[in-house]
């Protein structure tokens, strides 16, 4: 019999929702996609793995065995398709300026240099205060745009 390594993933979604109509909404799908595909996994695993219980569905003892080996296991699937070659916001390098009204300063300024410490972005950034509207043609040299609040 084919196996079909797919199939956990709804596994662990029905765990979560209890209900088919539930899991089919979160995973964008009909429910009676849902309930073929658990016809499917009964197959796969020789019997069934959730029973009934007024509307929701509980695991039976070997869904639940399974259920317990499932995490690791999809977290490898998962890390094979991991772009390693791709932008991280460690792999700033540069000089990078951020202006924000005065309001806009604390709330997300500062917050968004926080993160950025906090990652351990290698770049520069600036982060500027705007104190007059200018437009963005008008200006030709940073001290135009207004003060530097924080370095790192």
């Amino acid at each position: 019999m084919h196996k079909d390594l797919n199939l956990l993933r709804l596994l662990v979604v029905l765990n979560e929702e209890k209900q088919t109509i539930t899991a089919a909404k979160r995973l964008h799908v009909s429910q009676p996609t849902i309930s073929e595909t658990l016809r499917k996994l009964r197959d796969q695993f020789d019997g069934p793995l959730f029973v009934r219980n007024k509307n929701k569905l509980d695991p039976t003892l070997r869904c639940v065995q399974i259920l317990e080996q499932l995490p690791p296991l999809l977290d490898q699937l998962n890390a094979l398709y991991i772009d390693d070659n791709g932008w991280h916001i460690s792999k700033l390098s540069g000089e990078y300026s951020l202006v924000f009204a005065p309001p806009l300063m604390s709330t997300l300024g500062i917050p968004i240099i926080s993160k950025l410490t906090e990652k351990r972005a290698r770049g520069q950034v600036l982060l500027f205060a705007l104190e007059k509207l200018i437009r963005k043609s008008d200006i030709h040299h940073k001290s135009q745009l207004g003060t530097v609040q924080k370095r790192f």
